[in-house]
């Protein structure tokens, strides 16, 4: 059926499996991911942590406003964290590595940015700063959210993933690290709910409306 949609069942697909995304996102030259590792099971799991250094998130494939993902400070926790979801689900389980905003132990409350694109037009973006004592920045999760501005390099990395993707509305996460930016996710499905607060000059469900609408009078 040719009906005009802003998703394809491919993108849906794609950025909802958060570790197949990143594969696809890993071959765009220059890119920055958190080291990250899919597993099906705890066989060797002890061997496996040794390659990551504490903390580190536990996360599954498709954890969305910070629901599934933990962060375990030490061994005995990411295997306790690791062993409880399994028994749980059958569900593979993603570890990767932590960033942080700056030096251990000197780094500020942890903050990343959220883009919105509307068919490879990057609307705006927002800052979002996790709440004292959170590491997570989800506005679910009571994150401060407030206007940024990209560089030219951060908005060229964001059109190289939507083209990557092939993903026509997308909220981008990126993490800025002393070593550059890094990218967290690609939401297929964001909420613009903070994005507004934060621009409130921007109305998102109208821009795409009007994107939807230059597709179907083309």
């Amino acid at each position: 059926m040719d009906i005009p949609s802003t998703l394809s069942a491919e993108a849906l697909f794609l950025s909802r499996d958060k570790f197949r995304c990143y594969q696809t996102i890993s071959k765009i030259k220059g890119v920055q991911l958190p080291k990250t590792i899919l597993i099906n099971n705890a066989f060797q799991i002890d061997q496996l942590l040794k390659a990551f250094k504490f903390p580190l998130v536990i996360k599954l494939p498709d954890a969305t406003q910070g629901s599934g993902t933990l962060l375990a400070y030490n061994s005995k926790a990411a295997e306790e964290i690791i062993e409880s979801l399994f028994m749980r689900s059958s569900e593979p389980i993603m570890i990767q590595e932590y960033l942080q905003t700056g030096p251990p132990h000197k780094a500020p409350p942890s903050a990343d940015i959220r883009v919105f694109s509307i068919g490879n037009e990057i609307i705006g973006s927002m800052k979002r700063t996790a709440l004292t004592g959170e590491w997570r920045t989800n506005f679910a999760l009571g994150a401060n959210c407030e206007a940024y501005t990209l560089s030219t390099e951060d908005e060229e990395l964001v059109h190289q993933i939507v083209e990557r993707i092939k993903i026509e509305v997308a909220g981008i996460d990126l993490f800025p690290t002393p070593n550059g930016m890094y990218v967290l996710e690609v939401n297929a499905c964001p909420g613009w709910k903070a994005f507004e607060i934060a621009n409130p000059n921007i109305n998102v469900a109208e821009k795409i409306v009007d994107y939807l609408m230059t597709k179907i009078r083309r």
